[in-house]
């Protein structure tokens, strides 16, 4: 399961104009760290009733089987929320995120500090939004499949 909060598994995402809008965002940002350092991002959006979860997958270009970093964002929503908003605040932090993961790429041992399965809270000023990240080893993907696995297995 992927949500911060404890929510079902069923999720929906953002529309996939959207979707590859940040990712074309997120890539050209950036794009030199990537070359340097072999690197593909990998972009994903869940929206659960009560949170909008983004998540920056950073992989290895040149080997399918290393394992990643991934950078998960997130926000509670409730019905005062207003979605464009708070998506453009999302993706701004995911880039802030990812500009401090991809300094630390060059060295592993600060990298690992930042490594962690507890999710931390943050403010930005110029928000009343209180954001919640983590950045983890998780493969999204492969947890995507698990969380599908599981669902069929619940219909059984």
């Amino acid at each position: 399961m992927l949500a911060r909060n404890e929510e079902s598994i069923e999720y929906k995402t953002l529309p996939e104009k959207w979707k590859q809008e940040v990712t074309t965002l997120l890539t050209d940002a950036f794009v030199e760290e990537c070359e340097d350092h072999h690197k593909k991002i990998e972009f994903f959006n869940f929206l659960y009733p009560n949170e909008l979860l983004l998540v920056a997958s950073v992989l290895d270009k040149t080997n399918a089987g290393a394992i990643p970093y991934s950078c998960f964002l997130s926000v509670d929503l409730n019905d005062e929320t207003k979605m464009v908003k708070i998506q453009k605040e999302l993706v701004d932090c995911l880039g802030l995120i990812l500009e401090e993961l991809f300094l630390s790429l060059s060295n592993e041992d600060a990298l690992l500090e930042e490594v962690s399965d507890l999710w931390t809270d943050f403010e930005l000023e110029a928000t009343s939004n209180k954001f919640f990240y983590k950045i983890n080893r998780e493969n999204v993907l492969l947890t995507i499949e698990a969380d599908k696995l599981l669902a069929q297995n619940e219909t059984i």
